[in-house]
């Protein structure tokens, strides 16, 4: 490995800063790893501070390196990137079970600065309306994590036309995932839920309730249905 990334893996912060600011350009961007393997790890030691100096190096890195924010819950750097992002570039990028960007932001807990990375990745045409492999758009993952701002971002959004009412792959509507959360009585929940019942959702559907674990039985048979 080169020895910023050396520098990096043993955990050492004022190293990787001195090679960090010595080092060419050219160097950081022909020389394995590539800006975005060396500045992921940077996002998983949450050393921010030297996240942005490589981005003052390198203002245009590879747009998957958003996911690895969103993971570590770094907004402020998360919204950087985007700005130096392609429409292409960052509606291509993906994580395991097809999930979009928006979707791995919906799974993190709630945060007021979801709703402002949320509208910088609808700029960029990711779609509001994308279903993972278990047929969960970002509104099911953001409804079930109690994230109220992000739940009311994406449900008066502009021109959006979210399905309230579609199910994912066991039958649960949005309005499902508000009632199996965790914590379905906290207020974020009550008030998603009061929500829900104004955008024309049906409460009297039927649909199943399974255990948790029926739920990793059927999660289980699925990966292996998809190997």
């Amino acid at each position: 490995c080169t020895c910023v990334e050396a520098a990096i893996r043993n955990k050492h912060p004022a190293l990787t800063l001195l090679l960090l600011q010595n080092i060419s350009k050219e160097a950081l961007e022909q020389t394995p790893p590539r800006p975005l393997a060396l500045f992921t790890l940077l996002v998983e030691e949450r050393w921010l501070d030297l996240c942005h100096l490589l981005l003052d190096r390198v203002p245009q890195i590879d747009a998957r390196a958003i996911l690895s924010t969103l993971r570590a819950r770094c907004y402020r750097l998360a919204l950087r990137l985007i700005q130096t992002c392609t429409h292409d570039s960052v509606t291509a990028v993906s994580s395991t079970h097809n999930r979009t960007l928006l979707h791995r932001l919906a799974l993190n807990p709630p945060d007021d600065l979801q709703p402002l990375v949320a509208s910088e990745l609808i700029r960029l045409n990711v779609p509001l309306n994308a279903v993972d492999d278990f047929g969960c758009s970002a509104l099911h993952y953001a409804t079930y994590n109690g994230s109220s701002s992000l739940f009311n971002f994406f449900t008066n959004f502009p021109s959006s036309d979210l399905l309230v009412n579609s199910p994912d792959l066991w039958g649960r509507t949005v309005f499902a995932h508000a009632l199996w959360a965790d914590d379905p009585k906290s207020r974020d929940h009550v008030e998603i839920v009061r929500s829900i019942t104004a955008k024309d959702s049906n409460p009297n559907r039927l649909m199943p309730f399974p255990s948790p674990l029926i739920v990793t039985f059927i999660f289980i048979i699925h990966i292996l249905l998809s190997l």
